[in-house]
């Protein structure tokens, strides 16, 4: 179950680099490393097997929700930039 969020964040890195933007996703990397090791850190200290196991797709799911928001706000500043006279983006 946990691959849906892996494929989620490897299409979407893929697609904001793709875009031209690649610190973005570089930064949502660090986000899934950064949030890997809390979470087996936190895991560890509890001395809990299972935890430490379930860190990767943790951190999976954490960059899954952070890349979805970055792709949304890029889709957003990217329309604005092709039509700038519009009042709203919710007339496409």
């Amino acid at each position: 179950i946990f691959f849906i969020p892996l494929a989620i964040v490897n299409i979407y890195r893929n697609g904001i680099q793709g875009l031209g933007y690649g610190l973005l996703p570089m930064m949502a990397g660090v986000a899934e490393l950064i949030g890997r090791g809390v979470v087996a850190v936190i895991a560890a200290g509890q001395k809990s097997y299972p935890g430490v196991c379930l860190a990767s797709p943790a951190a999976w799911v954490l960059a899954s929700v952070l890349l979805i928001a970055m792709y949304y706000y890029i889709v957003k500043v990217d329309l604005k930039k092709i039509f700038p006279d519009r009042k709203s983006g919710n007339d496409i």
